[in-house]
């Protein structure tokens, strides 16, 4: 549960970011260095879908060596040291 809110924060975090940048142009290059003058943002709905998925499948899979640990030790003992 906490991951998944963490995923649906960070997404729309991360929209509203790339949003002002493109809309703002805050972060702004060095003329003399780079051809461009802004940081371009192209955003795409694919690769918001993609970063959360695969978040989100992390964050399960990050859950399952501690649940199989846990299943291996007896009730008693699950008890005893909570």
């Amino acid at each position: 549960m906490v991951g998944a809110i963490g995923i649906i924060l960070g997404t729309l975090f991360g929209y509203i970011l790339c949003w002002i940048q493109r809309s703002f142009n805050i972060i702004s290059l060095p003329a003399e260095i780079y051809f461009i003058s802004n940081l371009p943002v192209e955003m795409r709905p694919l690769d918001f879908i993609l970063v959360a998925s695969a978040a989100m499948i992390l964050t399960f899979l990050a859950t399952v060596y501690p649940a199989r640990r846990a299943a291996q030790l007896p009730p008693v003992d699950a008890i005893r040291y909570e």
